[in-house]
């Protein structure tokens, strides 16, 4: 009777832990896809800065942005043209 007393008590206590164990990995799961969820928005996110660079980086090779930085920053003017400066009193 003893022998079947511990026996059962041991499967019992198995049991416990491994019911334990699953609910355990279960709560672990949704935690590690609601993180899945939030890194892969963030990669969506980056992928798209990544193709807004690339785009700004075909267009600083441009003509058209040279010209742009040599007339805003560099104050620089085509051969033929003047500027008129207004004085303002």
């Amino acid at each position: 009777m003893k022998r079947f007393n511990l026996l059962s008590l041991f499967f019992n206590v198995l049991i416990i832990l491994l019911i334990f164990s699953i609910l355990s990995n279960f709560f672990k799961h949704g935690s590690i896809n609601s993180k899945l969820k939030i890194v892969n928005k963030e990669n969506t996110a980056l992928e798209k800065q990544i193709e807004i660079i690339k785009e700004d980086i075909k267009f600083a090779e441009t003509p058209e942005y040279i010209e742009k930085v040599a007339r805003e920053s560099l104050d620089m003017i085509k051969e033929g043209e003047f500027i008129i400066i207004l004085d303002q009193r």
